[in-house]
């Protein structure tokens, strides 16, 4: 597949973080909130997870339709309503269910990826993987992916496939006896592990009649270049569809990338170490749902070529978002027919069910932005247990749209709404 250069523009969406991560195979979660503070910690990392540097030339990667037509479809089941997701972060999920699925669903999953061949999806992956991951003072993103299969005869993976999922994932492949008391520790565990202790897995249970738990888990935590005052901050008020509400609107002037037309108004901030999140303010009448179902690939470009360094007079809320989706849904509304049938390959019986979620989480603060993603698919089987210019005046008070990105790979890490405080 011919793969285009990535074009640099001054309009990059932000990356955020993410963490891709467990349900248990009953289908009963344990939301562990971490308690989001107002500040972004710098932590101490003992341990990172960087991948091995190779010798062979990838190619450059682009942003891939399937990670905005994935966002859209997650806003249809969300009008009016705070959510945030993490496309890059199903891409992810998706990618590595195609190196263990059939060869009929694997073809669904490249055509809609806009892969020719699993070769080079794996290796646009890795490229991904190894550019994105970060570990300094002021920047943590960690990526870390694995395959649990149950310890039993009848459960079986190709070689080839292990390898695959290890060499271009950076994944842990092993098998565990999902019965043991021992197994639920085990993975949370691996999750501290390969996040250096940001993220502990969702998982609080695990049902007897696991097949296998895929999951991928991303944590991103970053500073602003040009921080917010924490003395700006101020109560003011925000008008939500449904009346009048008072949020902590962080104020600052700065010059920043700027774009505007007739639907609405774009700003984007960087953070350090490359990455960046974009605001999309819609006009007066536009709902932000609105504005994300018209959003094109096309005109999404065009923000980036248009953006203009300008001298902005800005206010947007300080905000924390945490939502569940059930993801399965997802992708059969963008043509997966994701059924158990299709993971025979891994199990001597009968697949019973495929249960696919994912968990995304974003914090933005006056100092950076803190965001993580848990995406789980899990199979259960049958029978087993100069002059300064005026600054323009921007303010967030009513629902906007939010999308973050990695600036040189482009990849979307998360994008969503903010519709207003829940009460």
């Amino acid at each position: 597949m011919k793969i285009r250069a990535m074009k640099r523009s001054i309009l990059y969406f932000g990356i955020i973080a993410i963490t891709i991560g467990l349900t248990s195979c009953s289908g009963s979660t344990g939301d562990k909130s971490s308690g989001q503070t107002d500040s972004i910690s710098s932590r101490t990392d003992s341990i990172t997870n960087a991948i091995p540097e190779v010798v062979e030339v990838l190619p450059d990667i682009e942003l891939d339709n399937f990670e905005f037509d994935f966002f859209k479809e997650t806003a249809k089941s969300n009008i009016k309503t705070n959510f945030a997701t993490s496309p890059v972060g199903a891409s992810f999920e998706i990618s590595m269910i195609a190196n263990i699925c059939d060869s009929a669903l694997q073809k669904q999953i490249l055509k809609a990826l806009k892969y020719e061949d699993l070769y080079r999806l794996n290796q646009n992956n890795r490229k991904l993987i190894r550019r994105i991951t970060k570990n300094n003072s002021n920047t943590k993103a960690y990526i870390g992916n694995s395959l649990w299969l149950a310890d039993d005869p009848r459960i079986n993976l190709n070689p080839n496939k292990k390898d695959s999922l290890r060499q271009y994932f950076n994944a842990t492949v092993e098998k565990v006896d999902f019965r043991s008391a021992n197994a639920l520790p085990k993975i949370r565990e691996w999750g501290q592990i390969v996040t250096a202790g940001n993220i502990t897995p969702s998982l609080s249970k695990i049902d007897d009649t696991c097949g296998f738990i895929l999951m991928s888990l991303l944590y991103y935590s970053g500073r602003w270049i040009e921080s917010f005052n924490e003395n700006e901050t101020k109560l003011r008020t925000f008008h939500k569809y449904d009346g009048d509400t008072t949020v902590n609107m962080m104020s600052h002037t700065r010059y920043a990338g700027y774009y505007r037309n007739t639907d609405f108004k774009a700003v984007t901030l960087y953070l350090e170490d490359d990455f960046s999140i974009s605001f999309l303010l819609p006009r007066k009448g536009l709902t932000a749902d609105s504005l994300i179902s018209s959003l094109t690939s096309s005109n999404l470009s065009r923000i980036k070529n248009n953006s203009q360094s300008t001298n902005l007079k800005l206010s947007i809320p300080k905000f924390h978002i945490n939502a569940r989706q059930n993801a399965l849904e997802t992708f059969k509304l963008l043509g997966f027919h994701i059924s158990p049938s299709q993971f025979n390959g891994i199990s001597k019986n009968a697949t019973d069910r495929i249960e696919m979620s994912q968990l995304s989480k974003i914090s933005v603060v006056e100092n950076g932005v803190e965001a993580s993603s848990e995406s789980t698919t899990i199979s259960c089987i049958l029978g087993w247990p100069e002059d300064e210019p005026e600054p323009i005046i921007v303010t967030f008070d009513r629902p906007f749209v939010f999308l973050l990105q990695h600036n040189r790979t482009k990849a979307i890490i998360m994008a969503g709404q903010y519709v207003g405080p829940d009460e």
